[in-house]
């Protein structure tokens, strides 16, 4: 199974999972043959891409290709990301913006599908936990944010340096509180806290984007008031700090601790959706909610019911997809059912 942009779709190829317009409405059932007809649907409907069927096999070899090559690039962008984090910190040097966010740029840009990206990042960040990985992670995940918003050129390559840059403040923090394996005491929480504004410190000392200043300084505020280091509310954060604070969080609870396991997706989705519209700016966390759940349709599942299944359509419940049941095909809407969820993607 593979991800088409309508755009590029064929006559002929196979539907893999039904296809829904973004109202809900069926327009086209799965293992069927696409006429010109439906590509024109889809097209008058709103529908950026299908899955369509394809060699698994086939599949899983140019996958394992393009990660292995995408791993290599990953590792030694954290390499060289380190070299530049040394240059700021000890030399007083700082490279250019083109420089600097070169290598993000271009992970960013290997992946065909926001699925493939996230899948992807899923993996590495399993074998990294470092902060420049994780500085990596936002950049990627940020000006994926920022391309789902429609933003220009220009602006995606601001947002892309305030991820790497956003948590530089933490070099200045001891490594025992820093990588403690344990719960926080509160006086440590509030040394780690001090980082924000140590990153504006650094940062303030070279003449670069305000903005990327300003998301190391605010990428822990909250729009009710609720962050740090100063408690900001709405009107005071700017839009790349707010879309730095998404991508930031989304990373962290998905990744792999000392002390706790990755959290699923569909669980992070969860708790942004408990108190995002509260917490971030509405514009982009609704955005993001619904299309990180959206890149998962056609993904297998493992159900918290022991069960497997196929994600087939996204609800206004984001963490709540509806699925088919890999043991009969069976349809199971998880937005109606109050004691089954997704427990991991597979």
């Amino acid at each position: 199974m593979r991800e088409i942009k309508v755009n590029e779709l064929k006559e002929g190829m196979t539907t893999a999972v039904d296809v829904f317009s973004p109202k809900g409405q069926l327009i086209l059932k799965r293992h069927q043959a696409v006429s010109a007809f439906d590509i024109a649907k889809f097209g008058f409907y709103n529908i950026a891409s299908v899955y369509v069927e394809g060699s698994s096999a086939q599949e899983k070899e140019e996958w394992n290709k393009k990660y292995a090559i995408i791993k290599e690039k990953y590792r030694d962008s954290i390499d060289n990301l380190h070299e530049y984090m040394n240059d700021i910190l000890y030399r007083n040097i700082i490279p250019d913006k083109n420089t600097l966010i070169r290598d993000s740029v271009e992970i960013f840009d290997r992946f065909e599908t926001s699925y493939e990206l996230f899948d992807a990042l899923q993996v590495l960040k399993q074998t990294d936990v470092s902060t420049m990985a994780h500085s990596m992670n936002v950049s990627i995940i940020a000006r994926l944010i920022g391309v789902w918003a429609g933003l220009d050129t220009e602006k995606l390559d601001e947002i892309s340096m305030a991820g790497l840059l956003h948590d530089i403040g933490k070099f200045k923090i001891p490594d025992e509180i820093l990588l403690k394996p344990g719960k926080l005491t509160k006086e440590e929480f509030e040394v780690i806290k001090k980082h924000t504004v140590y990153g504006y410190e650094i940062l303030n000392n070279f003449k670069i984007l305000e903005s990327t200043k300003r998301a190391a300084l605010l990428h822990h505020e909250k729009f009710d008031g609720s962050g740090y280091p100063f408690g900001y509310t709405a009107d005071k954060i700017d839009d790349i700090s707010a879309i730095i604070t998404i991508a930031d969080v989304y990373d962290a609870m998905t990744s792999k601790r000392c002390y706790r396991d990755g959290m699923c997706p569909f669980d992070v989705i969860e708790d942004f959706e408990y108190d995002g519209i509260s917490k971030y700016h509405p514009k982009y966390i609704g955005m993001f909610l619904k299309k990180i759940a959206s890149s998962y349709i056609g993904s297998t599942v493992l159900l918290t019911n022991g069960k497997k299944a196929k994600i087939i359509f996204v609800t206004e419940k984001y963490s709540r997809p509806t699925v088919t049941l890999l043991e009969d095909n069976s349809v199971l809407v998880l937005k109606d059912e109050k004691d089954i969820k997704i427990a991991a993607v597979l």
